[in-house]
């Protein structure tokens, strides 16, 4: 019986460029390696990019091919057997009251919350920052249009009582002005009632939340705003393993602590600041050599476990993973800086 749940993928992509000889065809799939008699500075590219697909086909049991005519026009085929098509679907689907932090990820945006109450801003900053969230929070509607105007966040979420300008007030501001009007602001409110229901959507919010808020509420309602992944349920331990053995000793059992503090801020934390912010393999690779370094020479377990995974995930290519936990290694750092006298 034919087995429908499975297919099999042909990718094909045609250029017009200038051809490959039948004896190079081989050859350009390797690391640093272009045609030759190919002008780098006529079509640039550094070799990379046919290594890495080729290699990524390969971790998925495909096959890369190319046909071309000497003279011009190539054409590159992926082919992938037996794609498992019901396992693709189902992935992308989780119940509302399953998301957590270890099975969503999101892009790389930034969030304000607003609210008056300070705990409240923390709970919601420390959720959000473990999914891949960049927070920023305001304490009042006045600094939430400030915030808003000088860094258009991708979202805001937004408390209703606030002294001075409270929620509706604020909203109002943002939605006249054409800089922050396409934000997507949801409403945060202890009360449910539906008169509260109906001002939210009257002064057009993009949602609303109950307080106190609860996690998996917040998610999905992210979800519908922000560009995410939905991580397997069957996956999902490989993340709280890994987050376990980042557990940094106490401060005062570090050596040489001053040296470490220095040396993270200054020979690891600008090369951490650029290689999150465009998630380059060959720079992850340069940021885990000095870690790993430093990690031996101070005999902490945990930045070597941590390198030792990220290693693991930047060889899969798991960008989702792999944002996850670039975006842990300040916390760590944190941690060691919390022991300085």
């Amino acid at each position: 019986m034919e087995d429908h749940s499975q297919i099999d993928l042909i990718i094909a992509v045609a250029d017009t460029g200038i051809g490959i000889p039948p004896s190079q065809r081989e050859m350009i799939f390797e690391s640093f390696r272009q045609q030759e008699g190919q002008s780098t500075q006529q079509y640039g590219g550094t070799g990379l990019g046919l290594a890495i697909t080729k290699r990524l086909v390969e971790m998925m049991k495909g096959q890369i091919a190319v046909k071309s005519n000497d003279v011009q026009g190539s054409i590159f085929e992926i082919t992938l057997r037996h794609v498992d098509v019901s396992a693709t679907q189902s992935s992308a689907k989780i119940s509302k009251e399953r998301l957590g932090i270890h099975n969503i990820a999101f892009a790389k945006e930034r969030v304000l919350t607003v609210d008056d109450i300070e705990s409240n801003r923390h709970l919601i900053k420390g959720w959000l920052s473990q999914v891949n969230l960049e927070v920023i929070d305001a304490e009042s509607g006045q600094n939430a249009i400030l915030l808003a105007r000088e860094y258009h966040p991708s979202l805001i979420l937004m408390d209703l009582r606030m002294p001075e300008m409270d929620g509706y007030e604020t909203i109002q501001r943002l939605k006249a002005n054409p800089a922050t009007q396409n934000i997507p602001i949801i409403a945060l409110t202890a009360s449910v009632t539906q008169d509260t229901k109906s001002k939210v959507k009257e002064y057009r919010f993009d949602g609303y939340l109950s307080k106190p808020v609860k996690l998996h509420d917040l998610l999905y309602e992210l979800s519908h705003h922000l560009k995410h992944k939905i991580i397997d349920a069957s996956v999902v331990p490989k993340m709280a393993t890994l987050v376990e053995t980042f557990t940094m000793p106490p401060p005062e059992s570090i050596t040489n602590l001053p040296f470490l503090i220095e040396a993270l801020e200054q020979d690891v934390m600008p090369i951490w600041e650029e290689t999150s912010a465009i998630i380059d393999i060959e720079m992850i690779e340069e940021f885990i050599d000095k870690l790993m370094i430093l990690g031996h020479e101070q005999k902490i377990t945990a930045l070597i476990n941590y390198c030792k995974n990220l290693q693991k995930l930047a060889q899969e290519f798991d960008i989702a993973y792999i944002e996850i936990m670039l975006n842990k290694f300040p916390d760590m750092v944190e941690q060691i800086k919390g022991g300085r006298s």
